[in-house]
């Protein structure tokens, strides 16, 4: 069987083709596209008409993906951009009337879950997806023990704090900087403790880390996951970044230019996640959620 996850994310959309048989689960095609669905949405609590018209089209093209790959079955989660918007229903009616396809949206508590499920690891760690509108932490070892989504993420603080066409001033950063620590600290509390200082990072805020790191030419997957990055790298781009403006950061070697306007956001969310809780980097997992998604549903077929 050939199968097909969508990751309906707040600031990217992820396509994830697989083929499951006799020999296993087979990633064949992992591809993402920076959409911005949340453009704004910190700010007016709606999807604009433009981010919906650019999630359509970014859909239409994973669609037409998975018909040339010939895949049979299509799977499509929502996160906490549709679990914030309100007008979120909208855009899942214009999906279902367009393409016939029904979207589930996940809770912050299952998308928490499934990264942790998704980046592997061992012993005792908690596990960060820093992704577009939310935070998830997840604190677990052979199972998962407590998990919680804060309302922080990359482009939630681009929105509120960091506008990419001009250079932060110190005082904006100072308050993106207080309000992501204010905000992870209250999930950190939530999570039964005390916490081990394993930390591992999920998503393109750490990827995007990890390849500014390198400094790659072309994002290379094998190189990037399991790269273990001090804080003080950590610290050393966010400052870079927040010396220029999101066009400025384009040029960055490493830099996907599309995440460039959150990459701000991004490092301080990642950063305040790493000082509340004490630890000293973060490993990178280049998995996440869509990947446990695939092996959810191969499962569910017996594959």
């Amino acid at each position: 069987m050939r199968a097909a996850v969508m990751d309906l994310g707040t600031n990217s959309f992820k396509l994830l083709v697989a083929q499951g048989g006799e020999g296993g689960v087979l990633f064949i095609q992992d591809v993402q596209e920076v959409v911005r669905l949340g453009d704004g949405l910190a700010l007016t609590g709606r999807f604009s008409d433009a981010s919906m018209e650019r999630a359509l089209e970014t859909l239409g093209d994973f669609l037409e993906r998975c018909e040339d790959m010939q895949v049979d079955v299509v799977m499509a989660v929502g996160t906490m951009g549709f679990r914030r918007a309100s007008n979120g229903e909208e855009l899942l009616a214009a999906i279902r009337d367009r393409f016939g396809l029904q979207v589930r949206i996940i809770s912050g508590e299952e998308e928490a879950e499934l990264s942790f499920q998704a980046c592997g690891g061992e012993g005792p760690r908690v596990v960060a997806d820093v992704g577009g509108g939310s935070t998830e932490l997840v604190f677990g070892d052979d199972g998962i023990r407590g998990a919680v989504s804060v309302e922080v993420g990359a482009l939630f603080l681009t929105d509120r704090f960091l506008d990419p066409s001009r250079i932060p001033s110190k005082d904006q950063l100072d308050m993106a900087l207080l309000e992501a620590r204010r905000s992870v600290r209250e999930g950190v509390a939530k999570l039964p403790g005390p916490l081990p200082p394993d930390l591992w990072g999920v998503g393109g805020t750490f990827t995007t880390l990890a390849s500014v790191a390198l400094g790659l030419e072309r994002y290379d997957q094998d190189r990037v996951h399991r790269l273990s990055i001090p804080v003080q790298e950590v610290e050393r781009q966010l400052w870079l970044y927040a010396s220029m403006t999101g066009e400025e950061r384009k040029t960055i070697r490493g830099m996907h230019p599309k995440r460039a306007h959150v990459a701000l956001g991004g490092a301080v969310a990642a950063l305040a996640v790493i000082r509340e809780l004490g630890a000293q980097g973060v490993t990178i997992s280049a998995r996440g959620l869509r990947h446990a998604l695939m092996l959810r549903l191969m499962g569910d077929r017996g594959l």
